[in-house]
């Protein structure tokens, strides 16, 4: 399995499907794909997590989502991330940044409206 907090994150996003019921994850982006769908095999709940590898445009995943879960550093759909807070979705993130400011400092330079950003962490 690899390392990483990215990597970390989708293990305990699939071990978290197999202790809640009627719960399906859809991991959307590329990696190593075969080493997840193991992990989801050993977790008994392959049949509810679904990897989509590299989408062009990820917006239909990010819609249709209850929880949106950032894992990249280098996010090309980062303003996503506030829209998704702005409609009440719960955004979980790995934002790599040392503090909570740093985490603002990361979005104004994605160029995140300030009105926009101080309404999506109200």
């Amino acid at each position: 399995m690899p390392f990483g907090s990215a990597a970390v994150m989708k293990e305990e996003a699939i071990r978290a499907v197999s202790l809640i019921e009627n719960v399906e994850l859809t991991i959307v982006g590329d990696g190593p794909i075969a080493a997840y769908r193991e992990f989801a095999k050993r977790c008994h709940v392959a049949d509810r997590v679904r990897f989509t590898g590299f989408l062009e445009d990820p917006r239909g995943e990010y819609a249709a989502a209850d929880v949106v879960l950032c894992l990249s550093a280098y996010e090309s759909f980062g303003l996503y991330l506030v829209e998704a807070a702005l409609t009440g979705h719960l955004v979980l993130t790995t934002v790599h940044a040392n503090s909570a400011l740093g985490i603002v400092t990361r979005m104004r330079e994605l160029e995140v409206a300030p009105s926009i950003l101080a309404d999506a962490v109200a």
